[in-house]
């Protein structure tokens, strides 16, 4: 079995620089009942719903992608810990804004994510006019 860093530093590449990347990558990566947490602001479970959570923010950011610079990961048994900092990309390439430091907490189970907590100051999202 892959190393569930490996696992997690795959995921976050896969995530670019398209958009239809991004939401495969939730496919392959989220199991059917997956539950993605963003700490403050939204919930969701499953691939599907974790798609449509990113196209809304996409659609509101004017992104279509994310490039993630890993900072430090760490972990024990199905646990993961990834501090990050995620940059929101631009259909032409540039960055759409300045990155999201975030620190994800990453639940597996049979080589898929079952629980991810994402962590992060969700301030500038609640703003009006924020992604």
């Amino acid at each position: 079995m892959l190393d569930s860093t490996i696992l997690i530093r795959n995921f976050f590449a896969s995530w670019g620089p398209a958009e239809e990347n991004l939401h495969r990558a939730m496919h392959a990566y989220l199991s059917s009942d997956a539950l993605w947490e963003n700490i403050g602001l939204v919930t969701t479970k499953g691939p599907d719903e974790a798609v449509d959570l990113l196209k809304r923010f996409s659609k509101k950011g004017n992104f279509v992608a994310f490039d993630v610079e890993i900072l430090n990961i760490a972990a024990a048994q199905n646990i993961v810990f990834c501090e990050r900092i995620d940059h929101a990309i631009r259909a032409d390439g540039s960055h759409a804004a300045h990155g999201v430091r975030v620190t994800g907490v990453f639940e597996f189970a049979n080589g898929k994510i079952v629980a991810w907590r994402d962590y992060f100051d969700t301030a500038p999202f609640l703003q009006p006019n924020k992604a």
